[in-house]
Formats: C-alpha cells, sequence, structure tokens
C-alpha cells in the first residue's frame, strides 16, 4: 500500500489522470495502473522502474525502502536470509519519519527492548534480527532500538505501553526484571523527543483504545508519503493504513490515553510496583 500511494502521489502531482498515463505507455491499462495505486495486485519491479521512470523519480524516499539503504556500516540488502524484505521497509520508515507515536498491549516496543528481551521474543517465532545478526556485535542491541537512539525522529517518539505488558514474564522473571528497569530508566529520562509512558490498568475503563500494536508515522510535509498507521504482526511486518480517516481517529485515540495515563511519577510508581512484585 506505501508504494502504491506514493505511486498515486506523483501522478497527481503532476496533474494526470489514469487515462494520461496509460496513452503515454507506461501502464497497461486503466485497470491494471488502479489496481498498482491501490495495491490489490502484486507491483512487480518492472512496473515499478517504469512508472516512476515516467514520474521523473529518480530518488524516491528513503521511507519506500528501495535499493540498499545502509544502517551504520551494514548494508541490509546483504543478509536477506535473516532480514526480510518487510523489515526492510519497516526499517526505512523508522529512519525517514519526523513523529512516532507507538501502543503495544502483547509486548515491549521493538524499540525499548533490550537485547535479551527481543532474543526471547524472537525464540517465540519473530524473524526480524537484532544488530548482533547483522555483524555489528560491538552493540548487540534490538535494530529499532539502535535507529532509535543513533536517529531521533525529529518531532519526537512517544510509547504508551499497556500495564498488562509488565507482567508477561517474557524469557523469564530476570530477563523481564531487567527490562523494567530499562523502561524505568527510560522514563526517567524522559528526553523531550523520546518519551515512554505506561497505562493503568485503572485507566481502561474510560480509554478509547486504538488496537494492538499499533503506530502512528508521521513524514516531512509537502511530501509524497502521507501519515500511516501501523498494525504490527509477527510474521509479515504487519498491515498499513493511510485512510486520513482511520490515522487520524487513532492519533486522536493515541492523544486522548496518553492523557489518561498521568504523569511521569505515575508511570514509574507502577514500573516500581511491578519490579517488587518479581
Amino acid at each position: 500500500m506505501v508504494w502504491g500511494t506514493y505511486l498515486r502521489g506523483l501522478r497527481n502531482q503532476q496533474h494526470l489522470n489514469l487515462a494520461d498515463v496509460v496513452q503515454a505507455g507506461a501502464a497497461r491499462s486503466i485497470a491494471t495502473l488502479s489496481r498498482v495505486e491501490t495495491a490489490t495486485t502484486p507491483l512487480t519491479e518492472s512496473v515499478l522502474v517504469e512508472l516512476l521512470t515516467f514520474y521523473g523519480a529518480n530518488d524516491p524516499p528513503l521511507s519506500l525502502g528501495l535499493g540498499r539503504v545502509p544502517v551504520g556500516r551494514v548494508w541490509r540488502s546483504a543478509f536477506t536470509d535473516v532480514y526480510p524484505r518487510w523489515a526492510e521497509r519497516r526499517t526505512c520508515l523508522d529512519r525517514a519519519v519526523t513523529e512516532i507515536r507507538s501502543y503495544s498491549t502483547l509486548s515491549v516496543p521493538e524499540w525499548l527492548q533490550t537485547p535479551a528481551y527481543a532474543s526471547a521474543l524472537a525464540c517465540r517465532g519473530h524473524t526480524v534480527p537484532t544488530t548482533a545478526d547483522l555483524g555489528r556485535t560491538e552493540r548487540p542491541l534490538p535494530l529499532r532500538r539502535y535507529l532509535l537512539e543513533r536517529h531521533p525522529p525529529r518531532d519526537g517518539f512517544a510509547a504508551l505501553v499497556d500495564e498488562t505488558v509488565l507482567a508477561r514474564p517474557i524469557g523469564g522473571r530476570a530477563v523481564l526484571h531487567q527490562q523494567l528497569e530499562d523502561l524505568c530508566s527510560r522514563v526517567e529520562d524522559d528526553r523531550p523527543r523520546i518519551r515512554v509512558r505506561i497505562f493503568p490498568l485503572a485507566a481502561w475503563e474510560n480509554a478509547p483504545a486504538p488496537g494492538p500494536a499499533a503506530s502512528h508515522l508521521t513524514f516531512p510535509p509537502g511530501g509524497s508519503m502521507p501519515a500511516l498507521l501501523h498494525q504490527e504482526a509477527q510474521h509479515n511486518g504487519g498491515t498499513y493504513l493511510t485512510a486520513p480517516c482511520t490515522v487520524a481517529s487513532h492519533r486522536a485515540s493515541f492523544t486522548g490515553m496518553w492523557e489518561q495515563a498521568g504523569s511521569r511519577q505515575q508511570s514509574l510508581d507502577i514500573l516500581h510496583r511491578h519490579l517488587r512484585a518479581l
């Protein structure tokens, strides 16, 4: 859906309709081009290159994951056996966004996972490697956490972690204890561009939950990439939603839940209570 939205944006910027593109020979038919833009048909590399060439888009944004984009000294395309294409696209999105708002009810968001916690999740079927898997043994951090620390979004990263996550002993008590201590340090730090809050169980009564493992991604204004809602899944990278009403609804829900989560001290109190229970 991301590529389709981008291609439709390029066409609209040039004030072309579907028929114009077909008549110019850049697409086989109006129906085919429409299906490409709405992601209802597979997008082959040859079709993509032909359309990009026709629109004069020689340098697509990083967020679309075209080509080989380095992370530090690592070329992810050299590790396709451990780094699937959907994970590459997701990492490129992380590098291109101006703001991330993440809400999780199943596990600690990947951006905040300790190496041991991430490894425990990987044993449960997650397939995204750590930086150690990609040859960066000097910094064995989960890749998204590494990117957040090195390249935090310009307008900030905000993570809302449901309190139920704190009680799931993923990896065992010792691993969870280390993860909760790390979350405490994140909440205490509370840097302007990286903020973390715990959503308490007591607040659920009046909470408009945006759904499990959903992230709102915002991109630079004036570009071809709209704001996205990413609903994550373990094995296929999840779903990207671009409908403005859906994205706006999730953002509004997240804002309301963030306010209901309370202060930094309230989040620390919840974390300390769960640490004492371990």
